[in-house]
């Protein structure tokens, strides 16, 4: 199974944004997205489909059980875990990966989520 990740890429200011795409092949069906990112950024020389030399990409993950909510993103415009999204969960071959909307981006497809840990402290 051959599957297209197409990031959003943002700079450390969060303000300058493109799109990167990366292809990633696999055996196993239940492959999921934090496996496919964790699996390109261990590549030596990561490429991205053009086959330019890319970074590796910006993400947080923590318990990859879909408990912490660090790995959530936006897949395919829709908020979700990275770990419990699987790669064949539907059939486009293009799966594409942003940030989270309603918090300002620190890198890639990391969010500072301090505004929730400082409202649970408040509770």
């Amino acid at each position: 199974m051959k599957r297209t990740l197409k990031v959003l890429r943002y700079d450390r200011s969060g303000k300058c944004s493109y799109w990167q795409s990366f292809v990633y092949g696999t055996e196993n069906e239940h492959e999921t997205i934090a496996t496919a990112l964790k699996e390109l950024n261990r590549r030596d020389n990561l490429t991205d489909a053009e086959g330019n030399r890319a970074l590796p990409i910006k993400w947080e993950c923590s318990c990859l059980q879909k408990k912490c909510g660090a790995c959530a993103m936006l897949i395919n415009n829709t908020p979700a875990l990275a770990c419990d999204t699987k790669l064949n969960d539907d059939d486009r071959k293009v799966i594409e990966l942003a940030p989270l909307e309603k918090f300002p981006v620190v890198e890639d497809l990391i969010v500072d989520r301090s505004v929730i840990f400082d409202n649970l402290k408040k509770l």
